[in-house]
């Protein structure tokens, strides 16, 4: 019988059924495991860099200082920073992403559509500089360094044909990771484990404070309950 319960008494009441705790804990960290190892898709990754640049003949327009022909400086350099970020939206768009499927389902036997391939996209300004990285997952790995390599170069072209930057330079080609990114085998196991020792204790503790049944004389003086005597077992 269990009323009134301490962090002791939760303690006691687990530690009494420690054996089924572990057992559920090794059962679900098993089970996701094996899920993880032979069942759940694995991704991997390509990642290419290019090179881009606003100057011409190391001169621009600078909007910023609002002179005409201004030497490379703080000023220019900040406006190609910014237009990085016009450049990502930009090979993001369904008419590059579109010509990028095209290219990349001739050289394979994949069906990629221009949606699928911004799913798989990640692009940033590498250290906040002018040049650009761009990465592709997915479960495919002999197509991720050919997505990659397509993008740069049709995304370079149209990046000078629709921004008109004058530079879009591709600085590494697709490096694909041997080794998939997804999922983290390690880390989906110690947290299948945990959550079967965590589900295990609940319902431990749940049925053991449902218990109403008096056990022995020490629970009834523990919650000072007279005993006006006692049963004695019978062989």
């Amino acid at each position: 019988m269990v009323e009134k319960v301490n962090i002791f008494d939760v303690f006691m009441i687990l530690l009494k059924r420690w054996w089924i705790i572990i057992i559920c804990a090794v059962v679900f960290g098993a089970g996701a495991y094996s899920y993880s190892r032979f069942v759940q898709e694995k991704e991997y990754m390509s990642v290419g860099r290019m090179y881009i640049g606003t100057y011409n003949g190391g001169k621009i327009d600078d909007a910023d200082t609002g002179n005409k022909g201004v030497d490379r400086t703080t000023a220019t350099i900040s406006a190609s920073q910014r237009s990085v970020l016009t450049c990502i939206e930009v090979l993001k768009s369904t008419r590059v992403l579109s010509k990028v499927a095209d290219d990349v389902n001739e050289k394979t036997d994949g069906d990629y559509k221009a949606s699928r391939l911004r799913s798989m996209l990640t692009m940033t300004s590498a250290n906040e500089t002018e040049i650009l990285e761009i990465q592709v997952n997915g479960p495919k790995k002999e197509d991720l360094k050919i997505i990659v390599d397509s993008l740069l170069e049709i995304g370079g072209e149209e990046l000078v044909e629709i921004v008109g930057v004058s530079t879009a330079y591709t600085i590494d080609e697709g490096v694909t990771d041997p080794t998939h990114v997804s999922p983290n085998i390690p880390m989906q196991s110690v947290i299948g484990a945990l959550l079967g020792g965590i589900i295990a204790s609940f319902i431990i503790l749940v049925i053991a404070l449902c218990d109403k049944r008096v056990r022995t004389e020490e629970e009834l003086q523990r919650y000072n309950i007279p005993i006006i005597g006692v049963v004695p077992e019978m062989e």
